[in-house]
């Protein structure tokens, strides 16, 4: 599915929730990965000091 592609939903409130909880979802999982991400070129700085 593209992005651009849209479904129709029951009424403009479903809608209106169902984008916040998308928003919420795809920040919390970009933050998760940043997390990851930074964790592993921490460890990566740290074994090339020693």
């Amino acid at each position: 599915m593209s992005i651009s592609e849209t479904k129709t939903v029951a009424s403009p409130e479903v809608a209106d929730k169902l984008s916040k909880s998308v928003i919420k979802h795809t920040k919390s999982a970009w933050k998760e990965n940043g997390r990851t991400f930074a964790t592993k070129v921490k460890k990566k700085r740290q074994r090339v000091r020693k």
